[in-house]
């Protein structure tokens, strides 16, 4: 399952379209955008030290104007974390499977998205635990079981025979994810994929999916 990442980020079509066949304005495109701007400024002073104007200035927009995006600094730190039915994970992971006729290679897209991304999740959860020193309920436990529950959800819809199992494949995969942002460690796609590929391989070959099928789809 070895992947290059290097300079690389998964473009997912979250976009809408108009009866032009243009894509149309987006709003939640649009917030991804913002948090991937901001998200080297996140890192470089944390939660506590980071204005909104130093946020603003990376994304190239006045206060007033991320305001409209954001509510709050502590709603723009974990973005990555809310919750369905319009939460990051469910929308990037269900965007990538539904542009495969394959189910199967719709996971392995979804996988991808996912994994590309990672780093931005593992962000969201370092800031919510600084977050989390004065404000109470940040990273609570339901809002991680609502991110299992995500992204067990989008394993599920592309591989059904995972049945109950989808929710521990789920778990297994964001746990990697929590760890990381948990500890400030850095995440890159690689090691993730080092870490998640016989994780991935094990629950799919325990739900029926053949060797050689697997090969097929993430071996390629």
């Amino acid at each position: 399952m070895a992947r290059s990442f290097t300079g690389y980020r998964v473009a997912v079509a979250l976009q809408t379209h108009s009866l032009g066949g243009r894509p149309a304005y987006d709003p939640y495109q649009r917030r991804v955008e913002l948090y991937v701007k901001a998200a080297p400024v996140f890192r470089m002073f944390g939660y506590y030290q980071v204005t909104m104007k130093a946020l603003a200035h990376a994304c190239g927009l006045s206060a007033p104007a991320l305001y409209r995006y954001f509510p709050s600094k502590l709603d723009f730190a974990l973005f990555p974390l809310a919750e369905p039915p319009t939460g990051y994970c469910g929308m990037l992971l269900t965007a990538a499977a539904d542009a495969h006729a394959d189910p199967l290679r719709g996971l392995r897209a979804a996988l991808e998205a996912a994994v590309t991304h990672a780093d931005l999740i593992a962000l969201a959860v370092q800031l919510a635990i600084e977050a989390g020193r004065d404000e109470r309920n940040v990273l609570s436990r339901g809002r991680l079981d609502s991110l299992d529950a995500t992204v067990g959800d989008a394993l599920l819809h592309c591989v059904p025979a995972l049945g109950p199992r989808a929710r521990d494949f789920a778990h297994t995969l964001v746990s990697l994810v929590v760890t990381a942002g948990a500890s400030g460690a850095s995440l890159s796609p690689e090691e993730l994929w080092r870490q998640g590929g016989p994780v991935v391989r094990a629950y799919l070959l325990d739900a029926g999916i053949g060797d050689a099928r697997f090969c097929e789809v993430f071996a390629s």
